[in-house]
C-alpha cells in the first residue's frame, strides 16, 4: 500500500509540475490530486491521530470536554463552535475530522476557481512541501483555506475586494488567532490606479518597523513590545510565547521572509515589463504585501512558532505568481517557478535539516 501510494504521489507531482510549467489547466488532474490526498486522510485517519500530537489532543478534547468551556474559546471561537456542532450531532471524532478536511479542500478549490489561480501551480508546491506543514495543525489548516480565498480578493484591488479580504481574514482568525495579524495588509493601497499603488504609507511604516526591530533586538525588549500587543488576545497559549526568545532562529525567519519578498519582487518586475495594467497592479500589491511583513520581525525574535505566518504568506505569494499562468510567457513562468523553488528550498533546510518535519509529518503520511 505504501509503495503504490508513494508512486502515485510522485506521478501526481510530476503531472502538476508539467502542467504548471506549460501554463495549462486540467481540472480532472487537479481533482484527482485533491481526491488522493483526501483518500489518504480517510484510509489512515486512525493512524494519523495516534501519531500526530495535535490531532491526539483534539480527539481527547472532542471526546471528553465541552469546547465552550475551553479557556482559549475567545481566540478560536469558530473552531470550537464547529467542534460543538460535531459533538451535538453524535459524530465520532474521525468522521468529524474527515468532514473538516473535505470542507477545507472545497474552500481551497473555490478560491482557485474564483480567483483564476492555476490549480497545478498551487498543487505542485502544495504536494512537495506545504501539505506536510499544514495538515498536522487542524485549526491552522482550516484558517488557511479561508485566508487563501480572502487574499485573492485583496490582490484584485478595489475597496469592496479589500472589505471581502478583511471579512475572510477575520473568519480565518476565528479558527486560529494568528490570522488576525494579517489584517495589517489592509494598509496596502489596492487602488486600481497604478500611480496610487506606490504605497508610500506602507514604505514609511516598514521603515519605522525595521528601525524598531533593530532597536528591540539589541535592547532585548521584543518580549515587552509583543507582550503589550498580545494582551489584546487574552490567550494563554499566545501569551506563553512571550516568555520565549530565539537566537539563530530569528535570522532564519528573516531569510525566509526575504526569499518570499524577492519572489514577489520578480513577479512584480515581470508584470511591469510585459503585461497589462491589471497584472501590474496585482504585482505591486503582492510585493507590498510581502514588504509589509517586516513588521513581523519582533514576533520572530520571540518564537519561531510565528514562522507559521511565513508559511501561509509565502504559499499565497507562490500561488498568486501562477495566476492565469496560461497568459504568462514561458520565460516568465520558468523564472517564477525557479524563485518559488528557492523559497521551498529555504523551508526544506529549516524544516528537514534543522527541524523534524520528516518524522512528524511526512513519514506518518506515507507510512502510517
Amino acid at each position: 500500500m505504501a509503495f503504490f501510494l508513494i508512486v502515485a504521489y510522485v506521478l501526481l507531482i510530476l503531472c502538476n509540475f508539467l502542467l504548471a510549467y506549460s501554463g495549462k489547466k486540467n481540472w480532472i488532474i487537479a481533482y484527482i490530486t485533491f481526491g488522493i490526498i483526501l483518500f489518504v486522510f480517510f484510509v489512515n485517519g486512525e493512524d494519523f491521530i495516534r501519531q500526530i500530537y495535535d490531532l491526539s489532543n483534539y480527539r481527547a478534547q472532542y471526546n471528553y470536554y465541552d469546547p465552550f468551556l475551553d479557556p482559549t474559546f475567545s481566540s478560536y471561537y469558530l473552531f470550537f463552535i464547529v467542534m460543538k456542532l460535531g459533538q451535538s450531532s453524535g459524530m465520532d471524532f474521525i468522521d468529524w475530522w474527515h468532514c473538516l478536511m473535505i470542507f477545507s479542500n472545497i474552500i481551497i478549490i473555490c478560491a482557485l476557481k474564483i480567483h483564476k489561480f492555476n490549480p497545478h501551480w498551487f498543487l505542485f508546491f502544495y504536494t512537495i512541501y506545504y501539505l506536510f506543514v499544514l495538515y498536522t495543525g487542524l485549526k491552522f489548516y482550516l484558517g488557511f483555506s479561508v485566508f487563501l480565498l480572502g487574499m485573492g480578493f485583496l490582490l484584485k484591488g478595489g475597496r469592496y475586494n479589500k472589505c471581502a479580504f478583511g471579512i475572510a481574514t477575520c473568519i480565518a482568525g476565528g479558527f486560529h488567532v494568528m490570522y488576525y495579524l494579517f489584517l495589517i495588509f489592509l494598509f496596502v493601497n489596492t487602488s486600481k490606479s497604478l500611480e496610487d499603488c506606490k504605497n508610500n504609507l506602507v514604505k514609511s511604516i516598514c521603515f519605522i518597523g525595521v528601525i524598531l526591530s533593530i532597536v528591540v533586538r539589541f535592547t532585548g525588549t521584543a518580549n515587552r513590545l509583543i507582550g503589550g500587543m498580545a494582551s489584546v488576545f487574552d490567550n494563554e497559549k499566545f501569551n506563553s510565547y512571550i516568555e520565549l526568545s530565539t537566537n539563530g532562529g530569528f535570522y532564519i525567519a528573516i531569510i525566509m521572509q526575504l526569499l518570499s519578498m524577492y519572489c514577489a519582487y520578480k513577479y512584480m518586475r515581470s508584470m511591469q515589463e510585459y503585461y497589462p495594467l491589471e497584472y501590474q497592479i496585482q504585482g505591486e500589491t503582492l510585493f507590498f504585501i510581502n514588504y509589509l511583513q517586516v513588521l513581523f520581525y519582533p514576533f520572530f525574535m520571540i518564537s519561531t512558532t510565528f514562522m507559521r505566518l511565513l508559511t501561509v504568506s509565502s504559499f499565497v505569494t507562490i500561488t498568486a505568481c501562477g495566476k492565469e499562468a496560461e497568459k504568462l510567457f514561458l520565460g516568465t513562468r520558468q523564472q517564477l517557478i525557479f524563485y518559488s523553488l528557492l523559497v521551498i528550498f529555504g523551508f526544506y533546510i529549516r524544516q528537514f535539516i534543522i527541524g523534524d518535519l520528516w518524522e512528524t509529518s511526512v513519514l506518518p503520511f506515507f507510512l502510517p
